[in-house]
C-alpha cells in the first residue's frame, strides 16, 4: 500500500508538472498566435497619406482614381476634338468669305476704273463740244 501511495504521489507530481507544462505551452501558443495575427495585419496594411488601409481598400481607391482620370481624359479629348472640328469649319467659312470679298473687291475696283474711264471720256467729249462750240 505504501508503494502504491508513493507511486500515486509520483504520478500526481508528474501530472501536476505536465499540467504546468500544458498551461505554459497554451500561453506560449496564444502569444504566438497573437504575434502571427499582428504580423499578418502589418503585412496586409498600407499607409495612404498617414491613414492605414487594407490592401484591398487601397487597390479599390487607386483603381477608382485611375478609372476616374481615364474617364475625365476621354471627355476632355472628345470635347477638344469637337472644338477642333468646329474651329476648322469656321476657318473654312472664313476662307470662303475672304475669297468672296476679294472677288467683290476686284470687281468693284474694275467697275470703278471703268466708270472713271467713262467719266473721263465724257469729260473729253464735253471739252471737245465746249471747245468747238
Amino acid at each position: 500500500l505504501s508503494t502504491t501511495r508513493k507511486q500515486l504521489k509520483a504520478a500526481q507530481a508528474t501530472v501536476e508538472e505536465q499540467a504546468k507544462d500544458i498551461d505554459t505551452l497554451k500561453k506560449s501558443s496564444t502569444s504566438k498566435d497573437q504575434a502571427v495575427a499582428e504580423s499578418k495585419a502589418k503585412v496586409d496594411e498600407v499607409s495612404l497619406v498617414g491613414v492605414p488601409l487594407t490592401k484591398s481598400t487601397y487597390n479599390l481607391i487607386m483603381w477608382g482614381l485611375v478609372i476616374g482620370f481615364g474617364v475625365i481624359a476621354a471627355i476632355v479629348i472628345a470635347r477638344s476634338g469637337s472644338h477642333s472640328r468646329e474651329a476648322s469649319y469656321r476657318i473654312k467659312l472664313y476662307n470662303e468669305l475672304e475669297e468672296e470679298y476679294k472677288t467683290y473687291k476686284t470687281k468693284a475696283n474694275e467697275k470703278e476704273k471703268k466708270l472713271a474711264r467713262e467719266l473721263q471720256t465724257e469729260r473729253n467729249k464735253n471739252d471737245e463740244l465746249m471747245g468747238n462750240g
